[in-house]
């Protein structure tokens, strides 16, 4: 991926929260990848996948790992800014979401 300047990620940033698009979804989480953001890569995840966005395999898999070294209230705040928590508290989507 070339790199992406401030601009262009005000700008997809935009799109990810107006629109939901796949494509800006996707480029803001392999750029938190890239740079090792490791809660903006968590959170980005969270919100491509509550939008439906087919994440590619590898990226799923370095969440993954990365969610095996978070405390669990870190994962559970994450996942409570993203809306992924219903109303019992409990991560009925997250839950969903990696296991399915």
């Amino acid at each position: 991926m070339a790199s992406i300047k401030r601009k262009q990620v005000r700008e997809l940033k935009r799109l990810a929260s107006t629109s939901g698009s796949a494509d800006a979804l996707l480029a803001l989480l392999d750029r938190s990848i890239k740079f090792g953001h490791k809660r903006l890569a968590l959170r980005r995840w969270f919100e491509a996948e509550k939008q439906g966005v087919a994440v590619p395999q590898a990226s799923r898999d370095y969440c993954e790992r990365l969610m095996e070294g978070m405390p669990a209230e870190v994962i559970r705040n994450l996942c409570l800014q993203c809306g992924l928590l219903d109303s019992q508290g409990r991560l009925a989507e997250f839950n969903a979401m990696v296991s399915g």
